[in-house]
């Protein structure tokens, strides 16, 4: 019983420890994903806009 204990908490120290890299991991990953999202989100926003003002620029410019 006396050897058993101190391994027991190594392991559970290591379960958390495990655990923590893992959430933070996780949580950076989503973190990526989202803002990379975002990003995609934002290029796109602005492509449509640009060629909305070249073509309004165009048909003013041949009326």
């Amino acid at each position: 019983m006396n050897f058993t204990l101190p391994l027991q908490n190594k392991a559970n120290k290591l379960n958390i420890i495990f655990l923590n890299l893992s959430y933070l991991y996780l949580n950076l990953k989503l973190s990526l994903k989202l803002s990379l999202r975002s990003n995609l989100r934002l290029k796109l926003s602005l492509k449509p806009r640009s060629n909305l003002r070249k073509e309004n620029d165009l048909t003013r410019f041949f009326h």
